[in-house]
């Protein structure tokens, strides 16, 4: 999935569309990742705080959505 992403950034992220406008994705706020805060209670009844970094999947991590083709 890693190489798919990573060769999508490249032809998204090319010379055609670097002047092109870009649109932020709304979900992730233009960052490319979601943060999840979670607690957790361990077995000795205390609570764990984390924060779980994902790609974001409505822009696949690119942070923008692509343009449209002309």
């Amino acid at each position: 999935m890693r190489l798919i992403q990573a060769t999508l950034r490249e032809h998204v992220m090319s010379d055609a569309t670097m002047g092109s406008k870009r649109t932020p994705c709304p979900d992730c706020h233009g960052t490319g990742e979601l943060r999840i805060d979670s607690e957790n209670t361990n077995e000795d009844l205390e609570v764990e705080k984390q924060t779980v970094i994902a790609d974001c999947p409505r822009c696949m991590g690119l942070a923008f959505f692509p343009p449209d083709p002309p």
